[in-house]
């Protein structure tokens, strides 16, 4: 599932509260590390359709293809892709803070991963060049 969906946050939100040993407890942290480590994948092909719009146009006919590209995509996925960005970093740190508490209150001693940052968002380029993504932060 998604941490997106609402039901299915809920439900992982309700096992965490309901975690009562230190092995559970791991079993969650770990289930929780592999998802979001597909979620901000998830996020990073999507982002990768910006990539079409780092290419500096060289002529009129690929001017306006760019016009073109850019108003496709900043009209619906991009904005769809910040939102959800910001809607799963919200969503997974408050997990963390269950867990943390949870750790602390069952004296597990677990290392937690960190809350991931937002993939940043590539930046203009030279005719024919491309422009890497990367995550700052990440899981430890």
């Amino acid at each position: 599932m998604t941490l997106l969906n609402d039901e299915y946050f809920a439900n992982l939100q309700s096992t965490i509260n309901a975690i009562s040993t230190c092995a559970d407890l791991q079993k969650i942290i770990t289930q929780l590390e592999n998802e979001i480590t597909a979620e901000i994948q998830a996020i990073l092909n999507n982002i990768g359709m910006l990539k079409m719009l780092l290419i500096n146009p060289l002529n009129l006919n690929s001017v306006i293809q760019w016009i073109s590209n850019f108003i496709k995509i900043i009209e619906g996925p991009y904005l769809k892709i910040i939102q959800e960005e910001i809607k799963l970093i919200q969503r997974y740190e408050q997990l963390l803070v269950s867990l943390a508490n949870i750790n602390l209150n069952l004296h597990c001693n677990l290392t937690l991963p960190s809350a991931p940052s937002l993939p940043s968002i590539p930046s203009s380029t030279s005719p024919g060049s491309s422009t890497s993504i990367t995550i700052k932060g990440g899981l430890s």
